[in-house]
C-alpha cells in the first residue's frame, strides 16, 4: 500500500437491500463521484453499502438481502486490497479481505479497523 490513503476504485452490490446487481468503477485519479436519481431509487442504499461492507457500527441493516433472495454481497475494490462482505439468510455475515495480490488477510475486521479515512 502506498503512503496515501487507500483509494476506492470499484464496487459491486448483489442482492443488497432491494438492489439487484450493480457494478461501479470509480476514476482512481479523483475523489469525486456523483450519485443522482429520483427519490426511492436506491441512492442511500448504495452509499450505505460501503460502511456496511467495512463493518462500521450503525451501518448494518436489519435485512441486508433483497427480498426473495437468499444471499447477497458487497465488494469494495481499493487500489491495495479488496473487501467482500457476504450474507446468507439466517447466518452471520462472512468478511473476506484480500491484498492486491489476492492473498487472504487474517483477522480482516481488525485490519479494516486499523485503517483510517476509508470512503
Amino acid at each position: 500500500m502506498s503512503d496515501s490513503s487507500p483509494r476506492l476504485i470499484g464496487m459491486v452490490l448483489e442482492n443488497y437491500m432491494g438492489l439487484g446487481l450493480i457494478e461501479i468503477e470509480f476514476d482512481p485519479d479523483t475523489h469525486v463521484f456523483k450519485v443522482a436519481g429520483k427519490n426511492e431509487q436506491g441512492k442511500s442504499r448504495l452509499i450505505g453499502a460501503a460502511p456496511y461492507a467495512l463493518g462500521v457500527k450503525g451501518f448494518t441493516p436489519e435485512e441486508p438481502i433483497t427480498r426473495g433472495r437468499t444471499t447477497g454481497r458487497v465488494i469494495l475494490t481499493y487500489d491495495a486490497f479488496t473487501v467482500e462482505r457476504k450474507v446468507k439468510k439466517g447466518q452471520p455475515t462472512q468478511l473476506i479481505v484480500k491484498d492486491a495480490e489476492g492473498r487472504v488477510i487474517n483477522s480482516p475486521q481488525k485490519f479494516l479497523d486499523s485503517l483510517s479515512r476509508l470512503p
